[in-house]
């Protein structure tokens, strides 16, 4: 049997331990989830892209959350009406609801 192959097997055996030592456990590390519960969204800053009317009705809010965007359900926490465009501030979260005021 030839040397070579004996050489080359070996090479390539560390090769793959480098790679699944040292690369692989980088990227793990590197990616986000883009998984959140309703909670998480409390004291979050978001804007109204659908107008909220006042107490009782819903409107619809976009949120950042860890690198990415979502709109939600939203209604007003205090009861008065919040214009499209307004920036806002998450107060409360209820099962598919979240409650805001304006971001002063």
């Amino acid at each position: 049997m030839d040397w070579s192959y004996w050489v080359g097997g070996i090479f390539f055996a560390i090769v793959a331990l480098v790679a699944y030592f040292i690369y692989i456990p980088s990227m793990q590390r590197a990616e986000t989830s883009t998984g959140f519960s309703m909670q998480d969204l409390v004291g979050k800053i978001g804007e109204v892209t659908v107008s909220i009317p006042k107490k009782g009705g819903y409107g619809e809010v976009l949120i950042l959350i860890g690198g990415s965007h979502t709109n939600q359900i939203a209604g007003s926490f205090n009861g008065e009406p919040i214009p499209e465009g307004t920036r806002i501030v998450i107060v409360k979260a209820e099962r598919h609801t979240l409650y805001v005021t304006p971001f002063a």
